[in-house]
């Protein structure tokens, strides 16, 4: 414990963030729910594909297994997926923007959220929400699986890109915006899940927020779901946004035509696919 204290001690500021900079571009958000219901919705959707153009030009660590396992190709790829919602009330537009990765730190997610800001192409923004999608088959994010342990697995080039095509797929979603109706449903799935460490305890509930635009256009659908994306197994050494990639596939496949974001949810330790071990021996 003295070690390890007298390490963190010695390691330069710069490795740490403050709180002033953690929050330097939080927006304000509403502490409160608006009483008043607004003239319909009005939202966005747009994406960029974050997959490097030859991935195995240069290193790119697969994240979420094994260090030191660089990816040989690219089954699926990596998408940041962004949806702009405003309820018309007069208080402005939020974002919420899913990334295909196995996690994102506060400082990469407010280096987005500062290009956004600063660009001044969405007026009245009232908050930029960024998530991961947790993906364990994508390009490392975070830097916890590189060559060792000990070393960063994170490509400065890449990462980047990912914060500049982030940015892009939010002011784009923006720009894309439509005017029409806002459906919320959930529905109870099962044998779809189980959870690998005790206590046993998930939630099988599937949420869907779904937009339809007043000409007929795609819908956009918003599907929340709590499963760990790792059905490729750890020996997989192919980039891709593991099952939610084919869900937004098959979403796409049955209704026509649709723009679909995934947002992760509760997953503990941990929760998966029911018959993932099957599948695996398969």
């Amino acid at each position: 414990g003295m070690l390890v204290t007298v390490i963190i001690l010695l390691l330069p500021k710069s490795m740490f963030t403050t709180e002033v900079a953690e929050n330097q571009y939080m927006l304000t958000g509403d502490s409160v729910f608006s009483d008043v219901q607004g003239d319909g919705w009005t939202v966005g959707f747009s994406q960029s594909v974050l997959t490097p153009a030859d991935v195995t030009a240069d290193t790119y660590y697969i994240a979420g297994y094994n260090t030191n396992n660089p990816a040989t190709g690219v089954l699926d790829d990596m998408y940041a997926k962004a949806v702009y919602l405003d309820d018309n009330t007069g208080r402005g537009g939020v974002v919420l923007c899913a990334i295909d990765c196995v996690g994102i730190s506060r400082s990469d997610i407010n280096d987005i959220r500062q290009i956004v800001i600063e660009s001044s192409e969405i007026p009245s923004l009232k908050s930029i929400n960024i998530c991961a999608t947790h993906t364990h088959s994508a390009i490392d994010t975070q830097g916890l699986w590189g060559k060792a342990f000990y070393s960063d697995g994170k490509n400065d080039d890449f990462m980047n890109a990912l914060k500049e095509k982030t940015a892009d797929a939010i002011i784009s979603a923006y720009k894309a915006r439509e005017n029409g109706n806002l459906y919320f449903g959930t529905a109870q799935t099962d044998g779809l899940l189980t959870d690998t460490r005790t206590p046993v305890d998930y939630d099988s509930t599937l949420t869907s927020i779904r937009f339809a635009p007043a000409n007929g256009g795609k819908n956009t659908y918003i599907v929340n779901f709590a499963c760990h994306a790792e059905m490729l197994g750890s020996k997989t050494n192919v980039v891709s946004a593991d099952f939610p990639a084919y869900m937004a596939k098959e979403i796409d496949a049955q209704t026509g035509g649709a723009n679909v974001v995934f947002v992760n949810g509760a997953i503990g330790g941990l929760v998966t696919g029911a018959e993932i071990d099957t599948f695996l021996k398969v």
